[in-house]
């Protein structure tokens, strides 16, 4: 069967997958980053839901107030979020794996952070800052990666990868931690945790893109080197000669690079104001129904509001994490 071939049955299946494999494995490079993105969440999970567990409360840098606490968990999101548009503009003009190479090493730095000042408070907001930023940056390419490579029949699937290498940090720092509620105590350090898996994820991350990367075709047409582009797609499709499919892939490119060009500014014309409208409306939907930390971080705020008949400090804070997230598309 060619690689490019309609898919029927599981054998079908099966084989087109294995014949198209590398254009999930050039991917991987870029997943490793979004499992340390899911850590990065599950440690904003933890840590500011923990205050309200008598038995474990102040276990968490005794000293830091809620406030601080706060800032803590919602630094990683706003660093994410504005990070996400240097991303845009950087998926652009480089090439991903350079950007990947800027991530992983914004990553390093994060988690030698975490290692070294593991019981300092500010510097681990620097850390999640840090850690935010690469993940801004990144998750961008990554998306943006993925849907150049793919065949449309793989897409879907390799997509959705994204997503579930960022439930897979989740995971990890899950296991991680359950040791510290086994126990009873907080003698074992979290953030230390973090930081050593994430140099591993760093480590591994960086050999798997240096043997598995495989740059997007629509970079080289962007920079009008056709040949090098044909050349790519072949690789990605495993193809020894160029296939009628293929070749339409091709061209659609070419045509889709020249039509974004030239109407890019479309959308803020008179006529495309109500789609523009609506998609805002939805994004802002979409973070209020299916943002878990986010969520929390407001469920708690209305609950202490209640409870004290003060206003949470916090509460303030939360308008610009809400306002900044909703024009971010990394939300979980």
């Amino acid at each position: 069967m060619n690689a490019n071939t309609n898919p029927e049955t599981f054998s079908d299946w099966f084989h087109y997958m294995l014949r198209n494999k590398q254009q999930a494995s050039a991917l991987s490079g870029g997943l490793v980053i979004m499992i340390y993105s899911g850590q990065m969440l599950a440690w904003g999970i933890f840590n500011y839901n923990i205050q309200y567990e008598d038995e474990f409360s102040n276990a968490f840098m005794p000293t830091l107030s809620r406030l601080w606490l706060f800032w803590l968990v919602a630094s990683w999101f706003i660093a994410a979020a504005v990070a996400a548009y240097l991303g845009a503009k950087l998926v652009e003009n480089i090439r991903k794996i350079k950007i990947y190479i800027i991530g992983y090493s914004l990553m390093m730095i994060s988690s030698c952070f975490f290692i070294i000042f593991s019981n300092w408070a500010t510097m681990i907001l620097v850390a999640r800052i840090i850690a935010g930023i690469s993940h801004g940056i990144s998750f961008i390419s990554v998306l943006v990666h993925a849907g150049e490579i793919c065949t449309p029949k793989l897409r879907g699937m390799i997509v959705s990868s994204i997503q579930i290498s960022i439930f897979i940090g989740v995971f990890i720092a899950s296991l991680s931690n359950m040791q510290r509620f086994a126990v009873g105590t907080y003698q074992i350090n979290f953030n230390l945790i973090t930081g050593i898996i994430g140099i591993v994820l760093t480590l591994g991350g960086l050999i798997l893109l240096y043997f598995l990367h495989i740059e997007s075709p629509v970079y080289f047409i962007r920079k009008q080197q056709s040949q090098k582009a044909q050349t790519i797609m072949m690789k990605l499709r495993n193809e020894d000669e160029l296939s009628d499919e293929t070749r339409n892939d091709l061209e659609d490119i070419h045509k889709m690079f020249g039509e974004d060009f030239t109407t890019r500014d479309e959308m803020f014309e008179k006529k495309n104001i109500q789609s523009l409208t609506w998609m805002i409306i939805l994004r802002v939907a979409f973070v209020c129904s299916f943002n878990m930390p986010l969520n929390l971080v407001w469920l708690s705020s209305i609950f202490t509001t209640i409870d004290s008949g003060e206003i949470d400090p916090s509460a303030v804070s939360l308008i610009a994490l809400f306002i900044s997230y909703i024009s971010n598309t990394d939300s979980l």
